[in-house]
């Protein structure tokens, strides 16, 4: 046969107060609220991390290109200057790139 409930029990739900269980289950779904939102904005940082490298990728090339084009105007290297610092470019920048990404 059941217990009845004691009086200290009958005071706590009678007097308006939620049991245990239910503040549980509250605290559980504000904590889950939180989780999303940690989540969301760990994500939209990430996108922002992703822009960044490659913005740095971009810049990378460029660089590489104008000093192959300096070094193409002033040893009469043309096209061998640009082409090969653009490769070293693309591949340094590249490098870079996916080591970030992974990280």
């Amino acid at each position: 046969m059941p217990e009845p409930p004691s009086p200290q029990e009958k005071r706590s739900h009678s007097a308006g107060e939620a049991p245990d269980e239910t503040r549980a289950t509250g605290d559980e779904k504000a904590e889950a609220d939180r989780a999303k939102q940690a989540q969301a904005q760990a994500q939209e940082l990430g996108l922002w991390r992703l822009a960044g490298l490659g913005t740095e990728l971009t810049g990378t090339v460029i660089v590489f290109v104008a000093v192959g084009w300096f070094l193409d105007s002033r040893f009469g290297w043309t096209p061998w200057g640009m082409l090969s610092f653009g490769l070293l470019g693309v591949a340094a920048g590249m490098y870079r790139f996916i080591k970030e990404a992974l990280r």
